[in-house]
């Protein structure tokens, strides 16, 4: 109960545990079902040797927006 307080309380006093949450579990899957409608002008950097999220990770969000416009540049050596 503590822990779930810490994420959804509106007076947590751990906005970044909040933060966390969504950018973890909560905007994955909002980003997953926008891509295909994502015409926005598009950077995308990835470090190779990322031992968070894979590079494919990127060359799918890459490959799947539909913008006209978008880059992907994967760092070799590059965390």
């Amino acid at each position: 109960a503590y822990f779930r307080s810490l994420l959804f309380s509106a007076a947590s006093t751990k906005p970044r545990i909040r933060s966390a949450f969504s950018l973890a579990f909560q905007a994955p899957a909002w980003i997953q079902a926008r891509l295909p409608d994502m015409g926005t002008p598009m950077l995308v950097l990835h470090g190779a040797d990322d031992r968070v999220t894979r590079p494919e990770v990127s060359e799918h969000l890459h490959l799947v927006a539909k913008a006209a416009d978008k880059t992907l540049k994967v760092y070799a050596d590059a965390q």
